[in-house]
């Protein structure tokens, strides 16, 4: 599992421009610095430092719907804390399901009910967070709930928002 503290190492050498930068500022020495993110570069499969990737500027605020089998199986601290270790500050989540439960929202004799779930959590969401607040639902019954509930409102994978030059659309 991905240790979100060497996240948090890799935006703050970003941040600062350099590991020995970040090493001074956090206190730590280059050396730990340089062994964690070896292992984030490791767990992820990427080259992190000097493979030309940089986090992008992140948003100061997300709403979050959370899939229904990533909140199962991770509960919903997981996104939580990976923006908090990117430094997005302000997280508005949407604390239940979005009413689409796989293909029953889908379905036209059970949109009704889809719509009605959804204003248990999701819509309030979406309606107490400005236009432009990116929305994270990682869930493509969630991303399609967003679509129905709030056409113009994109909503991204969280792979997306740290990696956007890379997206299919």
């Amino acid at each position: 599992m991905l240790d979100l503290r060497r996240l948090t190492l890799l935006r703050e050498v970003k941040l600062h421009g350099s590991m020995s930068a970040a090493a001074r500022e956090l206190a730590y020495s280059h050396s730990a610095i340089s062994q964690q993110l070896a292992l984030l570069e490791k767990e992820t499969g990427e080259q992190w430092v000097d493979g030309g990737w940089a986090p992008p500027a992140m948003p100061s605020a997300v709403t979050v719907q959370t899939h229904c089998h990533e909140y199962s199986t991770f509960g919903t601290t997981v996104q939580r804390k990976a923006l908090a270790a990117l430094g997005v500050a302000d997280v508005t989540e949407a604390t239940g399901c979005c009413g689409v439960a796989g293909n029953f929202g889908f379905e036209a004799n059970h949109y009704g009910i889809s719509m009605k779930v959804a204003q248990q959590a999701l819509a309030p969401a979406l309606e107490g967070t400005a236009p432009d607040t990116p929305v994270l639902a990682d869930g493509f019954s969630c991303a399609m709930q967003v679509k129905q509930l709030e056409p113009q409102r994109k909503s991204l994978h969280l792979a997306e928002l740290l990696d956007p030059g890379n997206t299919a659309s």
